[in-house]
């Protein structure tokens, strides 16, 4: 599951990549961190440690990402 959460994201990345110059498209510094973070295989609570926030901050992060 995370692995396909994780290559879902990755395309997202690239599609946004394509059009930076919507900024409302364009991937937040916190966004690419916690994607960065999972795409090394770390769990949600992982990088919430890492990142010094919450849980639940990582995952809307995340699915920020995948609507972007």
């Amino acid at each position: 599951w995370m692995s396909n959460y994780i290559f879902e994201a990755a395309i997202r990345i690239v599609r946004v990549s394509l059009r930076e110059d919507d900024p409302q498209e364009a991937l937040t510094d916190r966004e690419t961190e916690c994607l960065f973070w999972a795409s090394e295989g770390k769990t949600s609570g992982e990088i919430a440690c890492i990142l010094g926030i919450t849980q639940r901050t990582v995952n809307y992060h995340l699915n920020q990402v995948t609507r972007k």
